[in-house]
């Protein structure tokens, strides 16, 4: 973070990583006075980062852009942030700087409606985004900005927003603790305006198929829109992309309109994500949580489990959709069906890079690598490193920018370590500030967020040493010198391999990395040897 950074928000700012996308929703930040943190986690909420266009038949009401404007969504009208920004409505469909700006001014226009003096932190902007997509939308939102997230923009560059702890009131309507008590067990009850479906009173022998759809938008926009009166569409399920959060908005014996001819045989489960871009929506998550509510709805409605009665939106034979794609993997997700949707979470350890000796504050690039031995694919987000013995401590190496939270290092480094891949965990470690040298031992679990702590506890042993120290200089060595004439009084050649009398102990070489597991063979020092990576400061 800049000085700049620092002197113009009197707080630092949570967004890091390589993207040129931080700078724009600094920009769009500073110029409408609005937390560049709440536009950049409406991006990653709407768009997964990128730029979209609308679909033409989106179940989130046509989103455009970066954040969320829609061509159909009062709540989030293009039309009026344009006007709000003075910006040309053309340029905001087409100008992702434009957009932004448009989208930050609309926010703006609703935080000096609704609330009563300066927001002093970014939970103070709860009813802001509720207005921009409902009580489910800014719970999301701010869910992710309480525990960080980590996305790839469409350059393939990190974006990371650094948890900022958040008190938000409970009780909105669509807490966790509010389920449906006629259809699946878990599920949020959510229930779409009653103008989107058709009260019935189906029963096993009118269904016998379900349908898998993708949204075209994001899980909080598509529950606004089947919640809007305008909308006439809706789905009986909604399936959240980062963790598999499923939503209920239509009961199971009522009929949905998703699907057009398939409506009155068959329940819809809405996926979030975009068909265009599989590889950043359909995470693992998704896929074993969505497995798990198709399971179920299979078994209570007797529908059987096979690719005639499990179809995808495009095969209803009635629709101009191709959702949910050619990226849906349907080999694996029929067989989480048939497994009853359960994932299994396991790795082993592979290698390591961590530096042995460190100076205050100096910033060095490390990385642990682990074998999956999971049945499921590690994401980029859900799957990330943490601090253990004991779980979730803040580490003294923490990274604002860089880590997720301070027991958060890093999530995967790719989004597609399929089991029995090697996948890596990068991130910036910094040297805490101390006055003497120190040693400090820290200790890493995998967690798969939210469902397990899993494979061994890896742990670095690193010396840290005040700013300029330079160790004193060892004793001389006391023994009287040698005779060189004398053939007996030649010392044994400590770096001869082939003498059988020199030194053979390395163990002071181990470099201080080591991996353990609990009540597993996993505690043998590890040898390290490699040049630091050091990163340079990053001035904005």
């Amino acid at each position: 973070m800049s000085e700049e950074d620092s002197a113009s928000t009197a707080r630092p700012i949570a967004l890091g990583g390589s993207s040129s996308l931080r700078d724009l929703f600094v920009d769009a930040g500073r110029e409408h006075d609005v937390p560049p943190e709440i536009l950049a986690t409406l991006s990653f909420v709407e768009t997964r980062l990128r730029f979209v266009t609308p679909s033409g038949h989106s179940e989130s009401g046509d989103t455009v852009g970066m954040i969320g404007l829609s061509e159909r969504d009062d709540h989030r009208s293009l039309e009026l942030a344009a006007s709000l920004a003075g910006l040309d409505p053309d340029d905001v469909r087409t100008d992702l700087a434009a957009n932004l700006h448009a989208g930050a001014a609309l926010l703006r226009h609703y935080a000096d409606q609704l609330l009563t003096g300066e927001p002093q932190s970014l939970g103070d902007w709860l009813p802001v985004v509720a207005e921009w997509g409902g009580d489910a939308y800014a719970r999301d939102v701010m869910e992710r900005i309480d525990r960080g997230w980590r996305g790839l923009d469409s350059d393939h560059e990190f974006l990371i927003m650094t948890a900022r702890p958040l008190s938000m009131p409970r009780g909105d309507g669509v807490g966790k603790d509010v389920y449906a008590l006629v259809g699946y067990p878990g599920a949020i009850w959510n229930p779409a305006d009653s103008s989107n479906y058709t009260n019935t009173n189906r029963t096993a022998a009118d269904i016998d198929s379900i349908v898998i759809h993708t949204t075209q938008g994001s899980y909080a926009g598509t529950i606004s829109w089947f919640k809007n009166p305008a909308s006439d569409v809706s789905a009986h399920y909604v399936v959240r992309s980062a963790d598999g959060e499923i939503t209920q908005m239509v009961d199971d014996r009522d009929k949905a309109w998703h699907a057009s001819c398939y409506n009155t045989r068959a329940i819809g489960i809405e996926h979030e994500g975009f068909v265009a871009d599989p590889d950043t929506w359909y995470t693992e998550a998704m896929y074993t949580k969505s497995a798990a509510l198709t399971a179920w709805l299979a078994n209570k409605w007797g529908v059987a489990i096979d690719r005639s009665h499990i179809v995808g939106h495009y095969q209803v034979g009635c629709t101009t959709h191709t959702d949910p794609g050619p990226g849906w993997d349907w080999t694996h997700y029929m067989a989480l069906v048939q497994a009853g949707g359960q994932p299994t979470f396991d790795a082993s350890y592979s290698d390591q890079f961590f530096p042995s000796q460190m100076e205050s504050g100096e910033e060095v690039v490390v990385w642990f690598e682990f074998k999956n031995d999971s049945n499921v694919t590690w994401g980029l987000d859900e799957t990330r490193l943490g601090t253990a013995e004991p779980m979730d401590r803040e580490s003294p190496f923490f990274k604002d920018g860089n880590w997720l939270s301070p027991s958060r290092a890093t999530g995967a480094d790719h989004s597609n370590y399929s089991p029995g891949a090697v996948g890596r965990f990068t991130f910036v470690a910094k040297a805490p500030e101390v006055d003497e040298p120190t040693e400090f031992t820290e200790h890493f679990q995998l967690v798969q967020e939210g469902v397990a702590w899993f494979g061994p506890v890896v742990s670095a042993t690193v010396r840290v040493v005040p700013v300029g120290w330079t160790d004193p200089p060892t004793d001389p060595p006391t023994d009287p010198p040698t005779d060189p004439t004398d053939p007996t009084d030649s010392p044994t050649d400590p770096v001869n391999p082939t003498d059988p009398t020199g030194p053979t102990d390395n163990s002071d070489m181990s470099g201080g990395c080591s991996t353990g597991g609990h009540g597993a063979d996993t505690g043998a020092a590890l040898l390290f040897l490699g040049a630091l990576l050091v990163v340079r400061r990053r001035r904005d």
